[in-house]
């Protein structure tokens, strides 16, 4: 074989491998995520610092904190230029101290209590006894918790 051929081949081979180490080398990721004290978790895993590396393509991320609605999105980490991660939490209204909670409806009732759920948010258990849930959700808007964020569950007649 000719030198100046396997001198090509060689260079070919070696600009290769630069090529191929970078593109499967983890890249950085600038986290800013609000509020400060939020969890992160990508991919499975907890995270506790601003900055990390990843390898380029798509990871999960999940942010939580007490008293927020948590995020959940997927994000493709760049091969190239810079890759940050901006998420801010919806912080939620705080009736914990209005719980737990009765109301007659007639000669039924309804009652709320307050659990949380794997992210720290609240849970509102209501148990339905001859009312339906209409009238939880009345009080709910009454105090000023949107509905439609909430994490509410529905038992009827207390099963």
């Amino acid at each position: 074989m000719n030198k100046k051929v396997l001198i090509i081949i060689i260079l070919l081979l070696i600009f290769c491998c630069i090529v191929l180490s970078f593109l499967f080398s983890k890249k950085p990721v600038i986290f800013e995520i609000s509020p400060k004290n939020a969890s992160v978790i990508i991919d499975k895993d907890i995270i506790n610092q601003k900055t990390l590396k990843l390898s380029p393509g798509m990871h999960s991320v999940v942010v939580y904190a007490t008293g927020y609605i948590h995020a959940q999105q997927d994000i493709r980490v760049s091969y190239w230029g810079s890759n940050k991660v901006i998420i801010t939490l919806e912080k939620l209204k705080d009736i914990s101290e209005l719980l737990p909670y009765y109301e007659l409806v007639g000669d039924n009732f309804f009652d709320i209590e307050q659990t949380t759920n794997e992210y720290l948010e609240p849970v509102y258990n209501v148990r339905l006894f001859g009312t339906n849930e209409n009238d939880a959700i009345k009080w709910f808007k009454k105090v000023g918790l949107d509905t439609k964020k909430a994490n509410i569950v529905f038992t009827v007649d207390g099963d």
